[in-house]
Protein backbone atom coordinates (compact mmCIF):
# COMPACT_ATOMS: atom_id res chain seq x y z
CA UNK A 1 0.00 0.00 0.00
CA UNK A 2 2.96 2.13 1.09
CA UNK A 3 4.08 1.60 -2.75
CA UNK A 4 1.17 2.62 -4.25
CA UNK A 5 0.34 5.89 -2.53
CA UNK A 6 4.82 6.63 -3.38
CA UNK A 7 3.95 5.35 -6.69
CA UNK A 8 1.11 7.47 -7.39
CA UNK A 9 2.67 10.47 -6.00
CA UNK A 10 5.63 10.33 -8.12
CA UNK A 11 2.71 10.11 -11.37
CA UNK A 12 1.49 13.73 -9.62
CA UNK A 13 -0.87 12.87 -8.13
CA UNK A 14 -1.99 14.64 -4.47
CA UNK A 15 -2.76 11.84 -2.29
CA UNK A 16 -4.17 12.14 1.67
CA UNK A 17 -3.50 9.09 3.97
CA UNK A 18 -6.64 9.14 6.36
CA UNK A 19 -5.82 7.40 9.58
CA UNK A 20 -8.92 5.69 10.86
CA UNK A 21 -9.14 4.78 14.40
CA UNK A 22 -5.66 6.82 15.30
CA UNK A 23 -5.87 6.53 19.07
CA UNK A 24 -6.41 2.63 19.39
CA UNK A 25 -3.10 2.67 17.29
CA UNK A 26 -1.44 4.50 18.97
CA UNK A 27 -1.92 2.30 21.78
CA UNK A 28 -0.59 -0.44 19.66
CA UNK A 29 2.37 1.00 17.98
CA UNK A 30 5.20 2.99 19.86
CA UNK A 31 5.44 6.62 19.32
CA UNK A 32 8.80 6.01 17.35
CA UNK A 33 7.17 3.90 15.19
CA UNK A 34 3.86 5.76 14.41
CA UNK A 35 6.43 8.89 13.67
CA UNK A 36 8.32 6.93 11.35
CA UNK A 37 5.30 6.00 9.45
CA UNK A 38 3.78 9.02 9.58
CA UNK A 39 7.39 11.24 7.94
CA UNK A 40 7.57 8.37 5.39
CA UNK A 41 3.95 9.24 4.14
CA UNK A 42 5.17 12.98 4.44
CA UNK A 43 8.05 12.68 2.59
CA UNK A 44 6.47 11.73 0.17
CA UNK A 45 4.00 14.74 -0.06
CA UNK A 46 1.33 13.06 1.15
CA UNK A 47 -0.55 14.44 3.78
CA UNK A 48 -1.60 12.54 6.92
CA UNK A 49 -4.80 12.89 8.52
CA UNK A 50 -4.99 11.40 12.24
CA UNK A 51 -8.77 13.35 13.03
CA UNK A 52 -12.23 12.08 13.10
CA UNK A 53 -12.44 11.04 9.20
CA UNK A 54 -15.43 13.22 9.20
CA UNK A 55 -13.00 16.49 9.22
CA UNK A 56 -11.64 15.37 6.72
CA UNK A 57 -14.63 14.10 4.69
CA UNK A 58 -16.22 17.33 4.84
CA UNK A 59 -12.99 20.47 4.26
CA UNK A 60 -12.43 18.54 1.17
CA UNK A 61 -13.75 17.13 -2.01
CA UNK A 62 -12.00 13.34 -3.13
CA UNK A 63 -12.24 12.63 -6.50
CA UNK A 64 -11.73 9.14 -5.31
CA UNK A 65 -11.42 7.30 -1.70
CA UNK A 66 -9.17 4.40 -1.79
CA UNK A 67 -9.88 1.80 0.65
CA UNK A 68 -7.37 -1.17 1.77
CA UNK A 69 -9.41 -4.12 2.39
CA UNK A 70 -13.23 -4.81 2.60
CA UNK A 71 -13.08 -4.74 6.65
CA UNK A 72 -12.32 -1.01 7.25
CA UNK A 73 -15.09 0.10 3.72
CA UNK A 74 -17.87 -2.15 5.21
CA UNK A 75 -18.73 -0.15 8.17
CA UNK A 76 -18.21 3.15 6.72
CA UNK A 77 -19.09 2.93 3.04
CA UNK A 78 -22.33 4.34 2.89
CA UNK A 79 -21.55 7.28 5.69
CA UNK A 80 -18.50 8.04 2.93
CA UNK A 81 -20.86 8.01 0.30
CA UNK A 82 -23.24 10.34 1.76
CA UNK A 83 -20.59 12.78 2.48
CA UNK A 84 -18.78 12.59 -0.48
CA UNK A 85 -21.14 11.78 -3.33
CA UNK A 86 -18.84 13.01 -6.18
CA UNK A 87 -15.75 10.54 -5.35
CA UNK A 88 -15.32 7.29 -6.41
CA UNK A 89 -15.14 4.44 -3.99
CA UNK A 90 -12.36 1.69 -4.37
CA UNK A 91 -11.62 -1.45 -3.03
CA UNK A 92 -8.81 -2.89 -2.51
CA UNK A 93 -9.71 -6.28 -1.89
CA UNK A 94 -5.78 -7.47 -1.14
CA UNK A 95 -7.54 -10.81 -1.40
CA UNK A 96 -11.06 -12.64 -1.86
CA UNK A 97 -11.27 -13.57 2.21
CA UNK A 98 -13.81 -15.72 1.25
CA UNK A 99 -12.17 -17.58 -1.27
CA UNK A 100 -9.55 -17.98 1.59
CA UNK A 101 -12.21 -19.29 3.76
CA UNK A 102 -13.73 -21.81 1.22
CA UNK A 103 -9.78 -23.29 0.46
CA UNK A 104 -9.57 -23.98 4.65
CA UNK A 105 -13.21 -25.58 4.77
CA UNK A 106 -12.26 -27.78 1.67
CA UNK A 107 -8.97 -28.41 3.19
CA UNK A 108 -10.72 -29.42 6.95
CA UNK A 109 -13.86 -30.42 5.31
CA UNK A 110 -15.63 -29.22 9.00
CA UNK A 111 -18.92 -27.90 8.68
CA UNK A 112 -18.48 -24.59 10.78
CA UNK A 113 -15.58 -23.46 8.51
CA UNK A 114 -17.95 -23.58 5.49
CA UNK A 115 -20.54 -21.70 7.86
CA UNK A 116 -18.06 -19.32 8.45
CA UNK A 117 -17.12 -18.71 5.04
CA UNK A 118 -20.62 -18.28 3.99
CA UNK A 119 -21.17 -15.38 6.56
CA UNK A 120 -17.94 -13.85 5.01
CA UNK A 121 -19.14 -14.22 1.40
CA UNK A 122 -21.79 -12.87 2.12
CA UNK A 123 -20.26 -9.43 4.18
CA UNK A 124 -18.09 -9.23 1.64
CA UNK A 125 -19.97 -9.07 -1.73
CA UNK A 126 -22.42 -6.47 -0.02
CA UNK A 127 -19.34 -4.21 0.51
CA UNK A 128 -17.61 -4.65 -2.91
CA UNK A 129 -21.19 -4.07 -4.77
CA UNK A 130 -21.45 -0.68 -2.79
CA UNK A 131 -18.36 0.62 -4.63
CA UNK A 132 -17.55 1.94 -7.89
CA UNK A 133 -14.39 -0.57 -8.70
CA UNK A 134 -12.88 -3.10 -6.46
CA UNK A 135 -8.58 -3.62 -7.00
CA UNK A 136 -8.12 -7.73 -7.44
CA UNK A 137 -4.13 -8.55 -6.78
CA UNK A 138 -4.56 -11.76 -9.41
CA UNK A 139 -6.50 -12.62 -12.25
CA UNK A 140 -8.15 -15.92 -10.23
CA UNK A 141 -9.56 -13.68 -7.25
CA UNK A 142 -11.20 -11.35 -10.91
CA UNK A 143 -12.35 -14.62 -11.71
CA UNK A 144 -14.05 -15.70 -8.22
CA UNK A 145 -15.32 -12.02 -7.85
CA UNK A 146 -17.03 -12.02 -11.25
CA UNK A 147 -18.84 -15.09 -10.59
CA UNK A 148 -20.64 -14.12 -7.96
CA UNK A 149 -21.12 -9.98 -9.16
CA UNK A 150 -20.86 -10.10 -12.69
CA UNK A 151 -21.53 -6.44 -13.60
CA UNK A 152 -19.11 -5.05 -10.89
CA UNK A 153 -15.66 -3.00 -12.00
CA UNK A 154 -12.15 -4.56 -11.55
CA UNK A 155 -8.63 -4.06 -11.72
CA UNK A 156 -5.67 -5.84 -11.31
CA UNK A 157 -2.79 -4.15 -9.63
CA UNK A 158 -0.26 -7.06 -8.09
CA UNK A 159 2.21 -7.17 -5.58
CA UNK A 160 5.23 -4.45 -5.82
CA UNK A 161 8.85 -5.77 -4.81
CA UNK A 162 11.86 -4.21 -4.22
CA UNK A 163 14.43 -5.75 -6.35
CA UNK A 164 17.57 -6.76 -4.46
CA UNK A 165 20.70 -7.61 -5.54
CA UNK A 166 24.06 -8.79 -3.47
CA UNK A 167 26.70 -10.72 -3.47
CA UNK A 168 25.83 -13.69 -2.10
CA UNK A 169 26.22 -14.66 1.95
CA UNK A 170 25.30 -17.64 2.63
CA UNK A 171 25.39 -20.04 5.96
CA UNK A 172 28.02 -22.46 5.83
CA UNK A 173 25.29 -25.42 5.84
CA UNK A 174 22.56 -25.73 4.41
CA UNK A 175 19.34 -23.65 5.42
CA UNK A 176 15.66 -22.90 4.77
CA UNK A 177 13.55 -19.74 5.26
CA UNK A 178 9.95 -19.29 6.12
CA UNK A 179 8.34 -15.78 6.10
CA UNK A 180 5.13 -14.97 7.55
CA UNK A 181 3.12 -12.93 9.77
CA UNK A 182 1.05 -15.64 12.33
CA UNK A 183 -1.34 -13.35 12.70
CA UNK A 184 -2.57 -14.69 9.14
CA UNK A 185 -4.19 -18.28 9.96
CA UNK A 186 -2.65 -20.04 6.19
CA UNK A 187 0.95 -19.21 7.70
CA UNK A 188 0.34 -21.22 11.08
CA UNK A 189 -0.76 -24.02 9.33
CA UNK A 190 1.43 -24.16 6.49
CA UNK A 191 4.57 -23.94 9.29
CA UNK A 192 3.26 -27.08 11.43
CA UNK A 193 2.19 -29.04 7.80
CA UNK A 194 5.52 -28.84 7.19
CA UNK A 195 7.47 -29.50 10.35
CA UNK A 196 5.05 -32.59 10.76
CA UNK A 197 5.08 -34.03 7.18
CA UNK A 198 8.30 -32.39 5.09
CA UNK A 199 10.75 -31.43 8.13
CA UNK A 200 11.81 -34.94 9.00
CA UNK A 201 12.47 -36.56 5.68
CA UNK A 202 14.58 -33.19 4.77
CA UNK A 203 16.76 -33.93 8.54
CA UNK A 204 16.95 -37.15 7.76
CA UNK A 205 18.95 -36.25 4.38
CA UNK A 206 20.44 -33.30 5.57
CA UNK A 207 20.84 -33.24 9.60
CA UNK A 208 23.01 -29.98 9.75
CA UNK A 209 20.40 -28.17 7.97
CA UNK A 210 18.14 -25.25 10.11
CA UNK A 211 15.40 -23.66 9.01
CA UNK A 212 14.87 -20.30 9.86
CA UNK A 213 11.23 -19.13 10.46
CA UNK A 214 10.56 -15.11 10.44
CA UNK A 215 7.72 -13.53 10.92
CA UNK A 216 5.89 -11.54 14.08
CA UNK A 217 2.97 -12.94 16.92
CA UNK A 218 3.96 -16.71 16.34
CA UNK A 219 2.09 -18.32 18.27
CA UNK A 220 2.93 -20.51 21.73
CA UNK A 221 2.43 -23.80 18.63
CA UNK A 222 5.21 -22.24 16.34
CA UNK A 223 7.24 -21.23 19.25
CA UNK A 224 7.49 -24.60 20.78
CA UNK A 225 9.57 -25.69 17.84
CA UNK A 226 12.22 -23.76 18.60
CA UNK A 227 15.85 -25.66 18.86
CA UNK A 228 18.85 -26.44 17.18
CA UNK A 229 17.94 -26.74 14.22
CA UNK A 230 15.11 -24.42 14.31
CA UNK A 231 15.05 -20.26 14.79
CA UNK A 232 12.00 -18.21 15.86
CA UNK A 233 12.54 -14.85 15.44
CA UNK A 234 9.39 -13.44 15.89
CA UNK A 235 9.28 -10.04 14.43
CA UNK A 236 12.11 -9.01 12.49
CA UNK A 237 12.68 -5.37 10.68
CA UNK A 238 14.05 -6.20 7.69
CA UNK A 239 13.34 -9.48 6.07
CA UNK A 240 16.32 -9.41 3.65
CA UNK A 241 19.59 -9.99 6.11
CA UNK A 242 17.65 -13.51 6.61
CA UNK A 243 17.20 -14.18 3.11
CA UNK A 244 20.43 -13.20 2.07
CA UNK A 245 22.11 -15.86 4.20
CA UNK A 246 19.30 -18.94 3.38
CA UNK A 247 19.48 -21.32 0.56
CA UNK A 248 16.25 -22.18 -0.11
CA UNK A 249 12.58 -20.61 0.96
CA UNK A 250 10.13 -22.38 1.64
CA UNK A 251 5.88 -21.28 1.21
CA UNK A 252 4.19 -24.57 1.86
CA UNK A 253 0.82 -23.12 1.87
CA UNK A 254 -2.12 -25.05 1.93
CA UNK A 255 -5.00 -22.92 1.53
CA UNK A 256 -5.28 -18.86 0.78
CA UNK A 257 -5.93 -16.59 -2.36
CA UNK A 258 -4.67 -13.78 -4.18
CA UNK A 259 -0.79 -13.50 -4.63
CA UNK A 260 2.14 -14.87 -1.45
CA UNK A 261 4.19 -11.36 -0.89
CA UNK A 262 6.64 -14.02 0.83
CA UNK A 263 6.81 -16.13 -2.53
CA UNK A 264 7.84 -12.93 -4.70
CA UNK A 265 9.89 -10.95 -1.59
CA UNK A 266 12.35 -14.42 -1.62
CA UNK A 267 12.46 -14.32 -5.86
CA UNK A 268 13.23 -10.58 -5.74
CA UNK A 269 15.87 -11.66 -3.58
CA UNK A 270 17.08 -14.44 -5.82
CA UNK A 271 16.25 -16.59 -3.35
CA UNK A 272 14.50 -20.61 -4.80
CA UNK A 273 11.62 -20.34 -3.60
CA UNK A 274 10.23 -24.22 -2.89
CA UNK A 275 5.92 -23.94 -2.66
CA UNK A 276 2.57 -25.45 -3.74
CA UNK A 277 -0.23 -24.57 -5.82
CA UNK A 278 -1.49 -21.70 -3.44
CA UNK A 279 1.98 -20.38 -2.77
CA UNK A 280 2.25 -19.98 -6.62
CA UNK A 281 -1.16 -18.42 -7.05
CA UNK A 282 -1.62 -15.67 -9.34
CA UNK A 283 1.79 -16.47 -10.89
CA UNK A 284 2.68 -16.85 -14.60
CA UNK A 285 5.36 -18.72 -13.75
CA UNK A 286 7.06 -21.73 -15.03
CA UNK A 287 7.89 -24.94 -12.44
CA UNK A 288 11.29 -25.45 -12.12
CA UNK A 289 12.35 -22.51 -14.12
CA UNK A 290 11.09 -19.83 -11.77
CA UNK A 291 10.52 -21.74 -8.61
CA UNK A 292 9.37 -25.44 -7.92
CA UNK A 293 5.80 -25.77 -7.33
CA UNK A 294 5.46 -29.15 -5.38
CA UNK A 295 2.80 -31.57 -6.16
CA UNK A 296 2.69 -33.51 -2.54
CA UNK A 297 4.74 -34.39 0.70
CA UNK A 298 6.90 -36.31 -0.65
CA UNK A 299 7.95 -34.47 -4.03
CA UNK A 300 8.25 -31.62 -1.09
CA UNK A 301 10.91 -32.88 0.76
CA UNK A 302 12.84 -34.43 -2.70
CA UNK A 303 12.36 -30.87 -4.21
CA UNK A 304 14.40 -29.28 -1.30
CA UNK A 305 16.95 -32.28 -0.57
CA UNK A 306 17.94 -32.28 -4.59
CA UNK A 307 18.52 -28.31 -4.49
CA UNK A 308 20.66 -28.32 -1.59
CA UNK A 309 22.53 -30.74 -3.44
CA UNK A 310 23.06 -28.73 -6.62
CA UNK A 311 24.04 -25.38 -6.22
CA UNK A 312 24.20 -24.67 -9.85
CA UNK A 313 20.23 -25.15 -10.05
CA UNK A 314 19.75 -23.41 -7.00
CA UNK A 315 21.25 -20.47 -8.16
CA UNK A 316 19.85 -20.71 -11.98
CA UNK A 317 16.02 -20.65 -10.28
CA UNK A 318 17.07 -18.17 -7.97
CA UNK A 319 18.50 -15.75 -10.88
CA UNK A 320 15.18 -16.70 -13.30
CA UNK A 321 13.05 -15.95 -10.38
CA UNK A 322 14.56 -12.31 -9.64
CA UNK A 323 14.26 -11.47 -13.82
CA UNK A 324 10.74 -13.00 -14.18
CA UNK A 325 9.74 -10.54 -10.67
CA UNK A 326 11.70 -7.48 -12.54
CA UNK A 327 9.68 -7.64 -15.42
CA UNK A 328 6.23 -8.03 -13.97
CA UNK A 329 5.95 -6.73 -10.27
CA UNK A 330 8.73 -4.08 -9.81
CA UNK A 331 8.13 -0.74 -8.85
CA UNK A 332 8.77 -0.03 -12.50
CA UNK A 333 6.52 -2.58 -14.03
CA UNK A 334 3.51 -1.87 -11.69
CA UNK A 335 4.09 2.22 -12.25
CA UNK A 336 2.68 1.66 -16.09
CA UNK A 337 -0.37 -0.40 -14.44
CA UNK A 338 -1.02 2.20 -12.46
CA UNK A 339 -0.94 5.14 -14.60
CA UNK A 340 -3.97 2.81 -16.65
CA UNK A 341 -5.62 2.46 -13.37
CA UNK A 342 -5.80 5.68 -12.49
CA UNK A 343 -7.30 6.43 -16.40
CA UNK A 344 -9.75 4.29 -15.67
CA UNK A 345 -11.02 6.05 -11.79
CA UNK A 346 -11.59 9.11 -14.00
CA UNK A 347 -13.64 7.53 -16.71
CA UNK A 348 -15.82 6.08 -14.00
CA UNK A 349 -18.68 8.30 -13.84
CA UNK A 350 -19.41 10.19 -10.83
CA UNK A 351 -22.55 10.40 -8.70
CA UNK A 352 -24.92 13.78 -8.14
CA UNK A 353 -25.21 15.16 -4.97
CA UNK A 354 -29.11 14.03 -3.72
CA UNK A 355 -31.46 15.93 -1.53
CA UNK A 356 -30.38 12.83 0.69
CA UNK A 357 -26.54 13.72 0.76
CA UNK A 358 -27.11 17.32 0.81
CA UNK A 359 -29.06 16.83 4.16
CA UNK A 360 -26.63 14.23 5.61
CA UNK A 361 -23.49 16.83 4.79
CA UNK A 362 -25.59 19.67 6.77
CA UNK A 363 -26.44 16.95 9.63
CA UNK A 364 -22.77 16.28 9.73
CA UNK A 365 -21.56 19.14 9.83
CA UNK A 366 -23.70 20.82 12.76
CA UNK A 367 -22.97 17.53 14.82
CA UNK A 368 -18.92 18.24 14.44
CA UNK A 369 -19.76 21.88 14.95
CA UNK A 370 -21.96 21.39 18.54
CA UNK A 371 -18.82 18.41 19.32
CA UNK A 372 -16.38 21.13 18.94
CA UNK A 373 -17.89 24.11 20.70
CA UNK A 374 -19.90 22.43 23.56
CA UNK A 375 -20.02 18.56 24.04
CA UNK A 376 -16.18 19.01 25.24
CA UNK A 377 -17.11 21.33 27.93
CA UNK A 378 -19.67 18.76 29.05
CA UNK A 379 -17.02 16.11 28.89
CA UNK A 380 -14.18 18.04 30.60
Amino acid sequence: MFTIVELLAQQGHKCYYNVINYPSWSKQISETDLIRYQTSLENLGTSVCKQNIDIALLNRNYDSIYFKYFYPAENIIDHIRLLQPRARIIIDSVDIVYARLFAKAKLENTTNYYLDAEKIKKRELVTYSKSDLVVTITPEDTNILLKDIPNINTFIIPNIHEIHAFESEKTPFPSLIFIGVFSHEPNVDAVLYFYHEVWPTITEAHPDCHWFIVGGSPPPEIQALAGSKISITGYVPKTLPYLKKSWISIAPLRFGAGMKGKVGEAMAAGIPVVTTDFGAQGLKIISGTHLIVAKNDEDYAIQINNLILDKEKRLYIGDQGLKFIKANYSKEAVSFILNDFTKIIENLPAYRPTVKSVLYVAYTRMSQWITRNITWRFNK
